[in-house]
C-alpha cells in the first residue's frame, strides 16, 4: 500500500513541479505524509507480536526516508 501512494505521489508532484503548480505539489506532498502517518498508525494497530515500539520505528524510518527520497526526485523537474 505504502508503494502505491510513494508511486503516485511521485507522478503527480513530477508533473506539478514541471507545471510550476507549487500549491498543487504541497497539497500533495501533505496528502503522502498524511497517508504514511495513517498507514503507520495501521501498521501499530495490526502487528501483534513482540517489541512494538522496535517494529513501528524501524517501519517509519524506512517509509520517511522513501519519502525524502521520491520528494528529490520530484524536485528534480525543476528547471
Amino acid at each position: 500500500m505504502y508503494f502505491l501512494g510513494a508511486g503516485a505521489f511521485f507522478v503527480f508532484g513530477s508533473r506539478a513541479v514541471d507545471q510550476d503548480q507549487w500549491l498543487i505539489y504541497f497539497i500533495e506532498l501533505f496528502a503522502q505524509l498524511g497517508y504514511t502517518a495513517l498507514l503507520i498508525v495501521a501498521i501499530r494497530a495490526a502487528y501483534k507480536g513482540p517489541q512494538l515500539w522496535k517494529v513501528v520505528s524501524r517501519t517509519s524510518s524506512v517509509f520517511m526516508i522513501i519519502n525524502i527520497l521520491v520528494g528529490i526526485c520530484t524536485l528534480g523537474f525543476i528547471y
